[in-house]
């Protein structure tokens, strides 16, 4: 015996499911031989993050957020990007020889002896969930060439240094240059891969600000140079059919796009400022609004009194919070759990954010 403990065992004792779900889990894992983490995954009951805890205490290894490691260019080094990202491992820390890595599959037997072979036998291993891995790496590597690349190749700012605006034809070649729409793809990805709700994009005296908000809490995240400014709002501006000619209105569109087989999309709006246009591009990931209700956080009782309320025939609930609260995810959730061929749903919502099938939407 090497001492690991079960993974029901340990999700019980952490109390991230009950003793009904990982019987549910488990007689669907007999049905298809899934791994029992992946199941719990798809029917909603853990998360990524949840997964990956409970490897790091299955396999005696200790838990690490990634992303908030400050990563040196000398660590970065030492991967190999295309290979760290197919196998989901990235070295983020080197203290005294010894290289510290994360990585999402301990189970990976293979990946640790190629890990081992490459970097030695001083290496230090970590557990971090898959997505925050994807996060990091599309952060450090393809995010930094990304800038790199479209700073190198910026033709110029949207406003000229004598004051003269810049053509729309110019606009327009901007925001149609190669390396600008990469860089605008990876800042979307990575807001995707970090449960972003909304990109904030604004334009700062001297540089480009990028900003996600996160868990309700906006959070830094890039500043891009002046001199990419220009493309990368017109490139924004043409993905969501907005006027790029027009700078001084505020503008509002709509992009629709398919990022890991997930249809996502965008609310994005634009604002005039003293530096230019700000852009704020609000995610619209329908299949986290359909998150069962028992996956909210609601205490049992309340959970009760609230599903008895949204059954009645008649009467007004009112659902307030802050940005990024779950409203929105709290309202299409009771909704799902209405809809059925029996009932006539009728919404009204400025603007339809989640299309929702059964439903009369205007």
């Amino acid at each position: 015996m090497d001492g690991r403990r079960s993974v029901g065992s340990i999700l019980l004792a952490r109390g991230y499911i009950n003793e009904q779900a990982l019987d549910g889990a488990l007689t669907a894992q007999h049905n298809t031989n899934e791994p029992l983490l992946k199941i719990l995954i798809d029917q909603g009951f853990i998360n990524d993050d949840i997964k990956a805890q409970v490897l790091a205490e299955q396999w005696h290894m200790p838990f690490v957020d990634v992303m908030a490691e400050k990563v040196e260019a000398d660590v970065l080094a030492l991967v190999d990007q295309e290979r760290a990202k197919r196998y989901g491992f990235v070295a983020f820390k080197r203290e005294e020889g010894v290289v510290s890595i994360a990585l999402s599959d301990p189970t990976n037997i293979e990946l640790m002896d190629y890990l081992l072979a490459t970097y030695g036998r001083e290496t230090k291993f970590f557990v971090a969930p898959k997505n925050a891995i994807y996060g990091a790496i599309e952060k450090y590597y393809v995010v930094g060439n990304s800038i790199k690349e479209a700073s190198s190749e910026a033709k110029a700012e949207i406003i000229a240094e004598s004051g003269e605006e810049v053509s729309i034809e110019q606009l327009r070649e901007m925001g149609q240059d190669a390396p600008v729409i990469r860089l605008v793809n990876t800042i979307i990805t990575q807001a995707i891969v970090e449960h972003a709700s909304d990109i904030h994009v604004e334009p700062q005296k001297d540089h480009l600000r990028i900003r996600y908000r996160i868990d309700g809490i906006l959070q830094e995240k890039q500043n891009l140079p002046r001199n990419i400014q220009a493309g990368v709002l017109s490139r924004i501006k043409i993905m969501s059919n907005m006027d790029i000619a027009e700078r001084r209105k505020p503008q509002d569109g709509r992009i629709s796009l398919r990022i890991e087989n997930k249809a996502i999309d965008f609310r994005v709006s634009s604002l005039p400022t003293i530096y230019g246009e700000k852009i704020v591009m609000r995610i619209l990931d329908k299949s986290s609004a359909m998150v069962p209700l028992e996956n909210l956080g609601f205490l049992n009782d309340t959970l009760t009194l609230f599903n008895n309320v949204i059954s009645q025939p008649y009467g007004m609930i009112v659902i307030s919070g802050p940005t990024g609260a779950g409203k929105t995810t709290t309202l299409y959730s009771a909704l799902n759990r209405l809809n059925t061929p029996g009932k006539n749903i009728v919404t009204v919502e400025d603007p339809v954010e989640y299309q929702m099938d059964g439903l009369n939407q205007v």
